[in-house]
């Protein structure tokens, strides 16, 4: 029984000081106020504050691996109902002349 009592005042403890360390991160009073512990900003500093944690003067761009995924696009509904009879979408492409198309920046 005393075991079961200490458990439940550790419990209660730890979810009262869990409760009292949580901070406003919008303080204007005008908007929803959402809270996040001291544990969630120090994890937010530490993965999105990478001027303090990334050393970009010795970063080797070779060990950046690029992962490009193919999938194909599942689309839940009959495209040819919805364009042109006889439509090609290759047709002319071979035939454009990049001369007279003006490129942009």
């Amino acid at each position: 029984m005393y075991q079961l009592t200490l458990l439940l005042t550790a419990i209660f403890a730890f979810n009262v000081a869990t409760i009292a360390e949580k901070i406003p991160e919008n303080p204007n009073p005008d908007s929803r106020i959402t809270y996040k512990t001291l544990e969630e900003l120090e994890l937010e500093d530490i993965l999105f504050n990478t001027a303090d944690n990334l050393d970009v003067e010795n970063l080797d761009t070779a060990l950046i691996e690029v992962l490009d995924i193919e999938e194909d696009a599942e689309i839940n509904f009959d495209t040819k109902a919805h364009l042109p009879a006889n439509f090609n979408a290759l047709q002319g492409m071979h035939d454009l002349n990049w001369n007279t198309i003006k490129l942009v920046e």
